[in-house]
């Protein structure tokens, strides 16, 4: 193969690269330092996708944000964790997340997956719904989808027994079983739920995968369904002593969810929280957390599919998107004015990050890119500077309001909760003298 350029690598499958050194714990990727100020590739062509559109700009401006969940509702206290936010075929708007029982912490006891629908675009709130609790189990939930075609909506999600402690208890146990992912359906907009039923994605010898934790799934104009995974060598490429070489992967339903196989695999270990959307020149785009990486690598992996998920072509490195080691949001949509209209893909994440505190998940902030994510020049500061803000999901309701839903205090017992903004590009007071 020949030498791509330097602002640019790509992406063998399935071979795979170490750009770590193992340092211990369970999150271990350290990124080396000549990969820090990579670049996305210009993209070209492409064919239109139907996504959601928003407001033009005479529309009403920024509403303030409402409380979904809260952990003063849990009763004995606990956590709330993983938003995942979905607008149905239909305007039904789905919040769920995590509810951990007793602890905010990401492992060691009983956790419940939880759901609120709205019917207004986010504006009031029906009850909340617990839709999974078993007891022993630490239910993580993954990334919701609708299969357009029929309405049917999929919840993912992996059990890990609630006695794990560790990031290297739910791969190893993982693991231990092959893999798969628990899923449950509904039929009714989320009103009511199938009981839930595993399944086995197929994929590479030698390569097991489940379902990621929170965020949303795509689906193709054919119908193919996307949603982020995670895949795992089971005979480690350099020996047993890093056991852990799991990287980000898509996996992908031909069949309305009912069956499901491996596709592309990011080419380094580590990275494991996807989001991802398809943009406007049908291409889909994933933002992918990197673990680990050196205070100074404050930067997200973008990758890029031209293949409906079989494989990424193009990958980089961002340093701008979220200045911070966690999960993000990313969502489509198409801006109207009086000129026309155009893409616009919608990235969350907290932006306090830097390298003194490179955990700080305050300033969380939304990214705009008019250029199916070859470049992000438009921000906006979402959440007060003082909350900590977490992980966050991104959508679009049907009558263009943009949504955030994203954790606030989430490793407090009592305070932690589930807050939702809505807003509109007017709030982003861009300058369309450049709209083309």
């Amino acid at each position: 193969m020949n030498s791509p350029p330097n602002n640019l690598f790509f992406c063998p499958e399935p071979q795979h690269h170490q750009l770590a050194q193992i340092a211990g714990g369970d999150r271990f990727v350290r990124l080396q330092r000549h990969f820090f100020h990579a670049s996305l590739l210009a993209l070209l062509g492409g064919f239109g996708v139907a996504t959601s559109r928003l407001p033009a700009a005479t529309d009403a401006v920024h509403i303030e944000p409402s409380t979904i969940f809260s952990a003063k509702d849990i009763p004995g206290g606990g956590a709330l964790h993983l938003p995942s936010l979905l607008v149905t075929r239909r305007g039904t708007v789905l919040a769920v997340c995590q509810m951990r029982k007793s602890s905010p912490g990401d492992w060691g006891h009983d956790t419940d997956v939880i759901l609120r629908r709205s019917q207004d675009g986010g504006i009031t709130w029906g009850p909340t719904q617990v839709i999974f609790s078993e007891a022993g189990v630490n239910a993580v939930n993954g990334p919701l989808v609708e299969v357009q075609e029929n309405g049917t909506i999929i919840l993912p999600f992996t059990k890990v027994p609630a006695g794990g402690g560790s990031m290297s208890d739910w791969v190893q146990s993982q693991i231990s079983i092959g893999g798969g992912i628990w899923i449950q359906s509904s039929q009714d907009e989320g009103k009511t739920w199938s009981r839930p039923v595993e399944t086995k994605p197929s994929g590479p010898t030698g390569w097991v995968a489940w379902a990621n934790n929170s965020s949303h799934g795509v689906e193709f104009p054919d119908g193919r369904l996307v949603i982020p995974g995670m895949a795992q060598r089971l005979e480690p490429e350099f020996g047993p002593s890093h056991a852990m070489q799991y990287s980000a992967c898509l996996l992908l339903s031909d069949d309305h969810g009912r069956t499901w196989h491996i596709g592309a695999i990011t080419p380094y270990y580590g990275t494991d929280e996807v989001a991802v959307t398809i943009c406007g020149d049908g291409s889909l785009l994933a933002s992918i957390r990197i673990n680990n990486r050196q205070p100074n690598d404050l930067v997200r992996l973008l990758a890029r599919s031209r293949d409906r998920g079989e494989s990424f072509t193009e990958s980089s490195l961002v340093d701008h998107l979220s200045l911070n080691d966690c999960h993000a949001g990313l969502t489509s949509a198409r801006e109207k004015s009086w000129r026309g209209e155009r893409s616009v893909i919608v990235h969350s994440g907290p932006q306090g990050g830097n390298v003194q505190q490179p955990l700080d998940r305050s300033h969380l902030s939304l990214r705009l890119s008019f250029d199916d994510g070859q470049s992000w020049p438009v921000s906006k500061l979402i959440a007060t500077p003082r909350k900590d803000t977490e992980y966050s999901d991104v959508g679009v309701a049907a009558d263009g309001t943009i949504m955030c839903l994203y954790g606030v205090d989430t490793f407090s017992k009592t305070e932690s909760r589930m807050e939702l903004v809505r807003f509109n590009l007017r709030s982003f007071e861009i300058d369309r003298s450049s709209f083309n």
